[in-house]
């Protein structure tokens, strides 16, 4: 499925209702565009959005006919030698949702001054600026969201769903610094927040947190690493080993290395760490796919492994102890040999992760 885009729409509004929307690339364009018609007869309104405006309520709209109006995502958009007026002058209705517009006040053939632009706002506007916060915006945004997003994403929708008006030259550090107050990595304050912060800076949303359902080493995990137990919890819904093995290959690798390493140091105090067929299944997915030749492993057992086309330790998966016993040139003290390079590699594992930087991908060392 193809990524819709934003577009710049340009309408022309005659004194008769009827209305011509053009799609435009840039606001050069549009000037273009405003030049070449007979300014007297037409209003011009500026919207940004996925979808080609459907414009309702313009009764009072000719009351600005040879001026250009702006709906909130242009006025926020706008370079800043363009002016606009700080106040709300108007409102259209964008299919079902009202839209406030604002009056350009220069580079449309005309200059306004801001003190000259007076517009009493209709109650159901007042009602919504006094109860529209900007953080429920947000909330709103996210509730909806599938997926976490980044601040900028969320400023998109909150636009484009005329959630918010900003009154700001830069609504997006605005917004920044909005979620970032109702975001903490306070321990005692992560089960209260509705919202949380991912590790690459992407915002999400939950009605769903509940230390109290996860067990194991999901929930020890949660003293460890409080920000990103939650985050496996209310996005990858990771509450216990088996819910984890089933999400295992669909998380983050800077997630899934951590979480992995975590759970291995917890689990192989209970397992007999010399028993292949029970360090398999507590080993960091990145470790199962390596190649053997990454091992040190002694030449009896790489040679056995290349006989037994194991390529990688993943191959092994399901194999017993009895079963690898029965390979030939393969005897307990191979056994041994074999769990013992493992043991030794996760040493280098843990000491890679911890140096690696949080969005760059563990690399494979050389043999």
């Amino acid at each position: 499925m193809g990524i819709t885009m934003l577009k710049l729409y340009f309408c022309l509004i005659s004194q008769d209702g009827s209305i011509e929307i053009t799609v435009h690339r840039t606001i050069m364009s549009v000037h273009a565009h405003w030049e070449k018609c007979e300014q007297d007869k037409y209003v011009g309104l500026l919207h940004i959005g996925f979808v080609r405006p459907k414009l309702s309520q313009l009764e009072q709209i000719n009351q600005f006919i040879g001026q250009v109006l702006a709906t909130t995502s242009v006025k926020c958009a706008l370079p800043s030698e363009y002016k606009v007026s700080q106040t709300v002058v108007h409102e259209v209705s964008i299919g079902k949702d009202s839209c406030p517009c604002y009056l350009l006040l220069n580079k449309f053939g005309y200059e306004i001054n801001d003190t000259d632009v007076i517009y009493s706002p209709k109650p159901h506007l007042q009602n919504a600026q006094q109860n529209d916060d900007l953080i429920n915006a947000a909330l709103t945004v996210l509730k909806a969201a599938t997926h976490p997003l980044n601040k900028e994403e969320i400023f998109a929708e909150i636009i484009e769903q005329d959630l918010y008006r900003f009154e700001t030259t830069k609504p997006v550090s605005m917004l920044a610094v909005e979620l970032n107050r109702y975001e903490s990595s306070d321990n005692n304050a992560v089960e209260k927040l509705t919202f949380g912060k991912t590790r690459d800076g992407r915002f999400f949303y939950s009605d769903y947190y509940n230390p109290n359902e996860l067990s194991g080493w999901v929930r020890d995990f949660l003293q460890n690493d409080p920000i990103l137990s939650k985050e496996l919890s209310i996005i990858y819904r990771v509450h216990d080993e088996q819910t984890y093995i089933n999400s295992r290959n669909t998380l983050p690798d800077s997630i899934r290395n951590k979480s992995d390493l975590f759970r291995y140091n917890y689990l192989k105090n209970s397992i007999e760490t010399d028993n292949p067929e029970k360090l398999l299944t507590i080993l960091p997915l990145f470790v199962l796919n390596l190649n053997i030749d990454h091992f040190n492993f002694t030449v009896r057992v790489q040679n056995v492994l290349k006989t037994q086309k194991i390529s990688k330790l993943s191959d092994l998966n399901g194999i017993t102890n009895e079963s690898m016993l029965q390979w030939q040139n393969f005897g307990r003290k191979s056994i041994k040999d074999f769990c013992d390079a493992i043991l030794a590699y996760m040493k280098i594992f843990a000491e890679q992760l911890e140096t690696a930087n949080e969005n760059t991908m563990l690399e494979e060392p050389s043999t």
